[in-house]
């Protein structure tokens, strides 16, 4: 509080023009007020102005320590986020250029065939093994924490980072070992603002303080949420107004839609509803396959010595398909390469192979409609609708074979109710 003390004189009436100039400091919102403690008869003040003549605002010419105000975060880190969004594969062009490819379309662009029977070492056993039982008994796909208000409420509530896929057991009987993959950046929930249809990020703590947290990724897209806005120049009177903000969160558009996409590993709750919730998320589009592939029950890693070329060894780009006994397999190793004899090479193989709908439970879905699932019959494709007439034992099963929870009293699968992280 800042005080002045004025002396007048002892009778009659004077004026005194008070000119002063005050430094206080502060914060936006803060009131200014004006208190009078007189002890004449009558006292009037005519008129009075409260003028700001500097305030700490940016101008044009400010310096601004962007680093002191941001989380860490490096180019790296960066190229690493991407690369482990899409499982990608680092791809080096003739040009000296890199190029990042996700592995389900890397994997699937190889067009080489090599039929392994004529080429294997006759004298050396083929080796079989789970590779799963050397892998991993769960599976965790997930962004770094973060501090702000929404994302620590969500962790306390499910015990996980917001946006991760979980994979508590992949159900390899012997395997103890966690995989953990975790990008150097965090997503947040969103929040819509109120009276619109529009959602936002909430950079505050508990207390409605901005905080700094981790390095934190917004995914924009094409789609807009519908609010009133205005941006004032804080350098003139100039003003723009808009009837749209654009649209940051997970979700490829607001409302969701169970065949839209979503930047998280693993269905999340979001700020919106809890129906609708888009079904292609990362893990599904970009890790699903390889993991299924190397770390589940049906995985199988190939030992083989095969007489290949020197040259054959070099060029391999590890995307070739190779069939053994009309079983696909595809080379993820190397070794024992002599480079001054005709010794066989040994090649480690993983087998290829599709987990069909019939394999994961009696029904598949197929979307979402007001909450409620939509199924199609695993074995003859048929539709089932919301399932409400079909066998409640299949339809119980591939609720939870897919995440979903089971209205024993509906007799359909909804996503009200639960978390879904799988």
């Amino acid at each position: 509080m800042a005080h002045r003390t004025v002396s007048f004189g002892a009778s009659g009436t004077e004026s005194f023009l008070i000119d002063d100039e005050i430094t206080l400091d502060l914060l936006a919102g803060d009131r200014i007020s004006l208190l009078l403690h007189s002890f004449a008869a009558e006292t009037r003040i005519s008129p009075s102005s409260f003028e700001c003549i500097s305030a700490p605002a940016f101008f044009a010419t400010s310096t601004i320590d962007i680093s002191a105000n941001c989380p860490s975060l490096t180019a790296w880190d960066i190229l690493r986020t991407i690369a482990i969004q899409c499982n990608a594969q680092i791809i080096t062009n003739a040009d000296g250029t890199y190029e990042m490819i996700p592995w389900t379309d890397w994997i699937e662009s190889g067009t080489d065939v090599i039929i392994l029977d004529n080429i294997i070492e006759d004298s050396v056993d083929i080796q079989i093994k789970p590779f799963s039982v050397e892998g991993a008994k769960s599976i965790r796909l997930q962004y770094k924490d973060n501090s702000d208000f929404l994302s620590t409420q969500f962790k306390e509530l499910t015990n996980d980072t917001f946006g991760t896929k979980a994979i508590a057991n992949t159900g390899t009987e012997f395997a103890k070992n966690e995989l953990k993959i975790e990008l150097p950046v965090a997503t947040i929930p969103h929040n819509k603002i109120a009276f619109t249809n529009c959602p936002i990020p909430s950079f505050t703590d508990k207390d409605g303080k901005i905080m700094l947290g981790s390095p934190t990724i917004l995914n924009s897209s094409a789609a807009t949420g519908g609010m009133s806005w205005t941006l004032k120049s804080l350098f003139s009177s100039a003003s723009t107004s808009y009837n749209t903000a654009p649209f940051t969160g997970n979700w490829q558009t607001v409302e969701g839609g169970f065949n839209q996409t979503d930047s998280n590993f693993g269905q999340s709750l979001s700020y919106y509803s809890s129906i609708n919730y888009p079904s292609l998320n990362l893990y599904e589009r970009y890790w699903k396959k390889y993991l299924e592939e190397t770390y589940s029950e049906q995985s199988r890693e190939l030992q083989i010595g095969i007489d290949l070329k020197l040259n054959q060894i070099d060029g391999l780009k590890f995307n070739e398909k190779f069939y053994y006994k009309n079983t696909l397999l595809r080379a993820v190793e190397t070794a024992g390469v002599s480079l001054t004899s005709k010794q066989p090479a040994s090649v480690t193989f993983m087998k290829r192979f599709i987990i069909f709908n019939i394999d994961r439970a009696p029904f598949w879905p197929y979307n979402i409609l007001n909450s409620i699932v939509q199924w199609n019959d695993s074995l003859t494709n048929a539709d089932l609708g919301d399932g409400s007439a079909s066998n409640q034992t299949d339809l119980l099963n591939s609720a939870n074979a897919y995440g979903f929870f089971y209205d024993a009293v509906k007799d359909v699968a909804t996503q009200n109710g639960q978390i879904l992280i799988t």
